[in-house]
């Protein structure tokens, strides 16, 4: 998905969302003559919109989420065919940093029997410690991935004169 797609992606939900708020705000508003029914049928429909309001929320939710997501990929995969590790403007900073190291286990089988207690449960935590220290280890490898970190900058309080 090329950006441009994800920027009309991201304004349809937007969209949604506003359409959702404006639905919210409506229902709010009481009508100008009601008995104790009315109040019960307009409290009710407020529960079943807002039921509805929820689970369109999820949607829109994880389609942000989505969206988000490639962008992040897109963003990470360009800082690194440009080989920049760090762009900088006032209002943030986006860095390409190292996640911890990851044990990444192919097969089992090949592990030595010295890294299994009770014959049966894998000490991860003895075998990451060794494979750090430099020992090869059959069946595994410590990988480690990058990921794009986005901080903003704090920003700063104005001086009444």
């Amino acid at each position: 998905m090329n950006i441009d797609k994800i920027k009309d992606h991201i304004e349809d939900v937007m969209r949604d969302v506003k359409n959702i708020m404006d639905d919210y705000t409506f229902l709010w508003i009481k009508p100008n003559k009601y008995d104790e029914y009315d109040e019960l049928k307009c409290t009710a429909h407020l529960i079943k919109r807002l039921s509805y309001l929820v689970s369109t929320s999820e949607t829109l939710i994880d389609q942000l989420s989505v969206a988000r997501d490639e962008l992040m990929f897109i963003l990470h995969k360009e800082m690194d065919d440009q080989k920049i590790v760090c762009i900088e403007s006032d209002e943030l900073t986006v860095k390409i940093k190292k996640n911890p190291p990851k044990l990444l286990i192919h097969d089992e089988k090949l592990i030595s029997a010295d890294y299994y207690y009770n014959k049966q449960i894998l000490d991860k935590a003895l075998l990451l410690k060794d494979i750090k220290e430099g020992l090869e280890v059959q069946g595994c490898e410590l990988i480690q991935d990058h990921r794009v970190d986005i901080k903003y900058k704090p920003v700063k309080a104005k001086e009444c004169v």
